[in-house]
């Protein structure tokens, strides 16, 4: 009887977490099923918790849109991956979340234009540009993001000159075609 208590309490508080997470991303007016959001920490304990409920319950959660990693409580990683993802949704997410440190764009719809909200990241370190619309002139975007240490690149409209002109803004930063 108190496993059972205990379970559906924490089922309580897992759906009142995700619940409030999912209401913040329907509310910003971006597309929640392109979204997935990995805050660490927090999220390992809540990742935990979802294995327990589901192996004490028999039950299945589904959470379209919403993945959970592990790292440290303060560090956020955000992959979007859908092509309906465009430059205006770029400009809410960095407003929503200016802590990331991780930024998967692979395969979005963005542009030039995106990479001009990026300077409000002053702990973006990892950027995934791959196989999206960028070119060189997007990159002298970056040149502001000096907490850069990796770019991927694969994909996209950059040529070579692009990525030497990068190379010279940043150079701490690994660039990969």
């Amino acid at each position: 009887m108190t496993r059972g208590l205990i379970a559906v309490f924490l089922v309580g508080v897992v759906v009142t977490i995700i619940g409030n997470a999912w209401l913040e991303i329907e509310n910003s007016g971006l597309n929640p099923i392109a979204l997935s959001i990995r805050t660490f920490g927090m999220a390992t304990m809540l990742a935990a918790l979802i294995g327990f409920l589901l192996a004490s319950m028999s039950a299945r959660i589904s959470l379209p849109g919403i993945s959970l990693g592990g790292s440290t409580f303060r560090d956020t990683t955000l992959v979007l991956n859908d092509p309906a993802v465009g430059d205006r949704d770029i400009a809410k997410l960095v407003r929503m979340y200016p802590r990331l440190s991780i930024l998967s764009l692979e395969g979005t719809g963005i542009t030039d234009d995106a990479l001009a909200q990026l300077d409000v990241l002053r702990r973006l370190e990892h950027l995934n540009l791959r196989g999206t619309r960028v070119s060189d002139i997007g990159l002298d975007h970056l040149e502001t993001v000096v907490t850069l240490r990796r770019v991927l690149l694969g994909g996209t409209r950059v040529t070579d000159r692009g990525v030497a002109l990068l190379r010279t803004m940043l150079p701490d930063c690994e660039i990969t075609e």
